[in-house]
């Protein structure tokens, strides 16, 4: 039984069809389901930092986190319609080193209420804050996080195109 077992494993991950890597460099843009995503400027903050220069967001600060111990990763992308036929993604994750992230939508429906009122038109900017904690990372990976030395990418689809928009440059606000 296990020896059937081991040769299927075996064999289905021989013959596993690997999605294709579509990816795009900061400031490209990737056309995807009728819309065309585009990077355009990425902060990341220490999470304190974040909140005390924007006040108005303060309800969305976990008081159990630190400066110290998370990073906040505000990304800036735009979107623009291609075909009348389209789906706006508003849920991409972020991968870097083996982590995915997501964020808090109710976060993200406040700094982009123009996709829930109704306002959002084609070329708008949008703002993801992707939260980057030093718990899930080794010491040498954060270490790299706190020194801007890590590539991040939006990832967008993942089977069978797996389209990934990486976040390069990016600026730093906060103490560091």
């Amino acid at each position: 039984m296990f020896l059937i077992i081991g040769a299927r494993i075996c064999y289905v991950t021989a013959h596993a069809r690997l999605p294709e890597q579509n990816v795009i460099a900061q400031g490209e843009n990737l056309t995807y389901r009728g819309l065309t995503y585009q990077i355009k400027d990425a902060v990341l903050w220490n999470y304190e930092d974040y909140f005390k220069e924007h006040p108005e967001y303060q309800s969305y600060q976990e008081s159990q986190l630190t400066g110290e111990n998370t990073k906040l990763l505000m990304v800036a992308y735009t979107v623009e319609k291609i075909q009348d036929q389209n789906v706006l993604e508003t849920m991409p994750s972020i991968q870097y080193f083996h982590v995915f992230n997501q964020f808090d939508p109710f976060f993200f429906s406040d700094l982009n209420p123009s996709l829930s009122d109704g306002t959002f038109v084609s070329g708008d900017t949008l703002y993801i804050p992707y939260e980057i904690y030093k718990a899930n990372l080794t010491k040498e990976q954060w270490e790299q996080v706190e020194n801007n030395q890590v590539i991040y990418e939006m990832v967008l689809g993942t089977y069978p195109v797996k389209n990934r928009l990486q976040i390069t440059d990016i600026e730093m606000e906060g103490e560091q």
